[in-house]
């Protein structure tokens, strides 16, 4: 067994102990939901029995404690034990999820909590990637002339949305009598090199967003043929971290900011979603009687990159010092797009057109045309020009990943 072998090997090893950890983490924390279901339907019952019943209520809450805690333990203790008992399987063998479907579990996992994973689990974090072929792609100059031998001074990079993965983008190519990815087709018609990023969407949207100027500087650098010309495609929240990483490379003056041409924003939140802001505010309703808190403390579990969406958040200052489940309070900025960039849009509704009633009241599902459409909620709409505003009619928000509408606007766009 080589040393890349035996590291690998060892990597496998600490990634399943972290899931075992993780799993017993996640079954100790449902237990702490029942436990607070428990106390405050007893407390009511209790405070309804009057004085006389205080002596029983104390040995009650000690022994239903004490209950509560032996599970915990013994949860947690059965994650880790699990972990410890995969590790020395031939799983071990295996440093990741493979395949397509398990690419969509990863890619949602990682949306709903990966904030919580990142901090309390640091072994399984999902790193910012390049992906090419189901593997990631080392941000160096070998690693990319040998993912993209072909590839010239232009690129097409791909950002995907909340719970998504590259994969989430269709099928590549299998020959040139297939469509494949809009990347597949940019290929064949522009000579664009495309590339497709994996991320942890459960992060805040402007962590992500300084991860990917980073990462842009140092492709900039390591790339074969030379940069001249950048273009950003970004699915739903995959556009806030565009705008993010444009904000993060202005400020700290990262040279890629200056190759860039071209930015597009498909289903992209601007100014917010309204199913995270319906879920704020239940979460705020649950919050207010004993019995229905453990309900709200669940919904509030959902990660730091969902609660980004309510208003569209892109910058720390947005979020950083601020109660992220006040019920509506909006602490967003308005940020207006790179001047020195080309920035275009499509907002799909699932009306044949933005004023048809399913279009006003549902969007394309998750966002609304308007928010899609950066018309700007705040009262100061984005700076984009009518014809790089697109509408999709009789489409929701997943149809915008894999549309041959949509790849004819970005064929045109970028040419």
């Amino acid at each position: 067994m080589d040393g890349r072998h035996l590291e690998a090997h060892a990597t496998g090893r600490r990634r399943l102990r972290a899931a075992g950890a993780l799993l017993g983490d996640a079954a100790a924390a449902g237990t702490d939901r029942v436990e607070e279901l428990h106390r405050g339907i007893a407390g009511r019952a209790f405070a309804g029995a009057g004085a006389g019943a205080v002596p029983v209520r104390a040995v009650h809450d000690a022994v239903a404690a004490a209950a509560y805690s032996a599970v915990r333990g013994g949860l947690r203790a059965a994650g880790r034990l699990g972990g410890l008992l995969a590790a020395a399987t031939p799983l071990a063998e295996r440093n990741g999820l493979v395949g397509r479907e398990a690419a969509v579990v990863e890619g949602a996992v990682f949306g709903m909590y990966g904030d919580r994973i990142a901090r309390r689990h640091p072994e399984l974090t999902l790193p910012m990637s390049l992906r090419s072929g189901g593997r990631d792609v080392a941000v160096s100059r070998e690693a990319l002339a040998s993912a993209y031998p072909a590839a010239g001074p232009r690129v097409a990079l791909f950002l995907h949305g909340l719970c998504e993965t590259e994969d989430s983008w269709g099928a590549p190519a299998e020959s040139a009598d297939t469509p494949g990815t809009y990347g597949d087709r940019l290929r064949r018609h522009l000579g664009l090199a495309p590339l497709f990023l994996r991320y942890n969407s459960g992060l805040h949207v402007s962590e992500n967003g300084a991860r990917l100027s980073a990462l842009l500087d140092e492709l900039v650098d390591a790339w074969p043929a030379g940069i001249d010309d950048i273009a950003l495609v970004g699915h739903s929240m995959g556009g806030l971290v565009i705008r993010s990483a444009c904000d993060a490379a202005v400020r700290e003056g990262s040279p890629w900011v200056s190759r860039l041409r071209h930015c597009v924003y498909l289903g992209t939140p601007h100014d917010g979603a309204p199913l995270e802001r319906a879920v704020n505010m239940l979460a705020g309703t649950l919050r207010v009687l004993p019995e229905t808190r453990p309900l709200a403390t669940l919904l509030d579990v959902r990660s730091a990159g969902i609660k980004d969406l309510r208003f569209g958040y892109v910058r720390d200052d947005d979020w950083q010092g601020h109660d992220p489940d006040a019920v509506l309070v909006d602490t967003g900025s308005d940020l207006p797009l790179l001047a020195t960039a080309q920035h275009h849009c499509v907002a799909a509704t699932l009306g044949d057109t933005p004023r048809h009633v399913l279009s006003r009241t549902l969007g394309d599902l998750l966002v609304l045309h308007g928010s899609a459409s950066g018309h700007g909620r705040r009262g100061v709409p984005l700076a984009l020009a009518e014809n790089d505003r697109r509408h999709l009619g009789r489409a929701t928000h997943f149809h915008l990943l894999d549309h041959p509408a949509v790849a004819d606007l970005l064929r045109d766009w970028l040419e």
